[in-house]
């Protein structure tokens, strides 16, 4: 690890800070030579379970690059299971800024909820510093592992990307190149409502107040994909934050305010809904054969997020009337037109 880095005894603390928070599911970077600390506090009763850790960091036999990623993935054992572990190092790579050191890439797996459904989970770490040509082309290779996928369940991007909307072309390099996808970064859709930064923009990096999270942007993203056709789970946000608290004082108790490590852990909730059949019958999103106004409830439901007490009730899908991805307003106004112009 870098030498400001927490160290063994630091590290155990994150331990503590995230078996307190509970998190379903740890998208995890820069697992190098303190996995053990790591999982000190959160393998207590195989409570959770971690990927492979792929070799560490030994700078008594230098070789560049070292043989591991440094990518890790760590699950509750009561509420989801990771399979099928897989990795690819990135194909365009930048040897400068400390890229060199690392095999930088990205991790799959089948990530498999209590109750049977599936979905993709994707943990990268892209090249840092000025190399925004490399992480263009890692986000297009990127693009053609997920299109060459099973197309039909949703899938998570998470990690530390060391992009900017207002610095990649995300939308060219990679939105766009995924036709069969509703795609949506959580941070703008939930913190945003929806209106994408772009490159003819400043860096977005207002922290005065840290908990308005629409006014900065972080590299760490979460990025979440629903196929938009076939008898699938779908995915909805309904929560972003920035952890504020993620300090030594939490932990320990005290009035020590030094951040845990260098980047705060960004943290979304998803409701997962089930989707109706393969032929969905737009707009009728409480799946009982007809359009009607009791579905203008149910897509209220959804964007309120009431869905969570029987999200098997909602086709996502069919509720997308606007066919932009997200659950909003414009779809409610869209399904009240085709009531009207149909007299129901």
């Amino acid at each position: 690890m870098h030498e400001d880095g927490p160290g063994s005894d630091g590290t155990k603390l994150i331990s503590q800070y995230l078996k307190a928070k509970d998190y379903d599911f740890i998208g995890v970077s820069e697992d190098f030579n303190y996995h053990g600390s790591l999982m000190s506090a959160l393998d207590d009763d195989d409570y959770y379970s971690s990927g492979q850790v792929r070799a560490v960091l030994d700078i008594y036999y230098l070789s560049i690059p070292f043989d591991t990623d440094g990518l890790n993935l760590i699950w509750k054992n009561s509420t989801c299971t990771a399979t099928n572990e897989s990795w690819t190092r990135w194909t365009a790579r930048t040897d400068t800024d400390g890229n060199q050191y690392v095999k930088k890439g990205y991790r799959h797996y089948d990530m498999t909820l209590a109750d049977g459904s599936v979905f993709d989970v994707y943990v990268l770490h892209m090249d840092a510093g000025n190399a925004i040509s490399s992480r263009e082309q890692q986000w297009e290779q990127l693009a053609q592992a997920i299109n060459d996928a099973t197309a039909d369940r949703p899938k998570l991007v998470l990690g530390d990307t060391n992009s900017r909307w207002t610095r990649e072309d995300i939308n060219t390099h990679f939105f766009s190149l995924l036709s069969d996808y509703y795609v949506s970064d959580t941070w703008v859709e939930l913190c945003r409502n929806n209106q994408y930064p772009n490159t003819s923009m400043g860096d977005i990096t207002d922290q005065s107040d840290p908990t308005n999270y629409g006014n900065y942007e972080v590299v760490d993203k979460i990025i979440y994909l629903n196929p938009k056709t076939g008898n699938t789970l779908q995915l909805k946000p309904r929560s972003f934050k920035i952890e504020q608290d993620y300090t030594y004082g939490t932990v320990e108790g005290t009035n020590n305010t030094k951040p845990l490590g260098d980047h705060r852990p960004v943290v979304v909730e998803f409701d997962c809904l089930k989707a109706g059949s393969n032929k969905h019958l737009m707009g009728d999103v409480n799946r009982d054969g007809l359009i009607s106004i009791t579905d203008v409830t149910a897509i209220v439901n959804i964007i309120l997020n009431d869905s969570e007490t029987s999200p098997e009730l909602y086709d996502y899908v069919a509720a997308d009337l606007n066919l932009d991805g997200p659950i909003s307003v414009a779809d409610v106004t869209e399904l009240v037109n085709v009531i009207l112009s149909n007299g129901n």
